[in-house]
């Protein structure tokens, strides 16, 4: 499993924390699923179903849901925390890209076949998610071809901005593009402003998309 915790030993009330939020799943988890983008216009009988072929993953603060260049093999809604993504540049320079929120989904990327994440998430706080397996998720795909649909919308989007960045950048310039997460209930992050650390040059960045 990607999510990591980089502690001795996993917690004994962060599991009680995930143990009750799973207990709740049918009603609590069903009610924040409506309100994620990805799953938007889905009745109440299939946001049960996509509750229940999700797992609770629990994941301690400082601790990392997945780093950068890592297999692509899971795909996240937020529950409870903060979390922050981050990237490191091929001149070896960290870029803060922004904030996960409850509510909130990343790791779209996963459903690509052999992909990696192009960016490193990790907890600002004790985090609880709901997550699905590659594998998972195509079955859902299958179940719900409006699912796949979006997805392939949004991870091309962002290749296509990627590739926009990339001809209309100088020479030495970073442009940040949204890869990861996929649009929560707000279709935004929270202190998206980038920032970059250990830089000299006066790096043009693109903010994340509202």
């Amino acid at each position: 499993m990607p999510h990591r915790n980089t502690r001795s030993g996993q917690s004994v009330s962060l599991w009680y924390h995930a143990n009750t939020v799973q207990q709740d799943a049918n009603s609590s988890l069903q009610s924040q699923l409506a309100t994620v983008g990805f799953f938007q216009g889905l009745d109440a009988s299939a946001l049960t179903i996509i509750a229940e072929a999700g797992q609770i993953c629990p994941v301690e603060r400082d601790a990392f849901f997945f780093h950068q260049d890592d297999p692509a093999t899971w795909f996240y809604v937020l529950l409870q925390g903060q979390a922050r993504l981050s990237q490191i540049t091929p001149e070896g320079h960290q870029v803060i890209l922004g904030f996960v929120v409850p509510g909130q989904a990343v790791g779209i990327v996963a459903a690509m076949d052999q992909a990696e994440y192009p960016l490193t998430l990790q907890a600002v706080t004790d985090c609880v998610a709901l997550g699905w397996q590659r594998e998972t998720l195509l079955t859902l795909f299958e179940r719900y071809p409006i699912l796949a649909l979006r997805a392939l919308r949004m991870v091309t989007g962002r290749f296509v901005q990627l590739q926009t960045s990339t001809a209309n950048s100088p020479p030495n310039a970073l442009a940040v593009v949204s890869l990861a997460p996929c649009c929560g209930s707000s279709n935004r992050l929270v202190n998206t402003k980038p920032v970059v650390f250990g830089s000299t040059w006066p790096f043009r960045v693109r903010t994340w998309p509202t």
